[in-house]
């Protein structure tokens, strides 16, 4: 399943664009959180 990670930010809470750098520095997080929803 691809998912489209601006789904998955609205999921869990509207991003401002301003914080959008700081999930860049949590990118690695990210990927393996998205990598749960993944597995569904």
């Amino acid at each position: 399943m691809i998912i489209n990670t601006n789904e998955v930010y609205k999921q869990m809470g509207a991003i401002p664009m301003e914080e959008w750098t700081v999930y860049k520095v949590h990118n690695e997080t990210l990927d393996k959180l998205a990598m749960k929803f993944d597995n569904y």
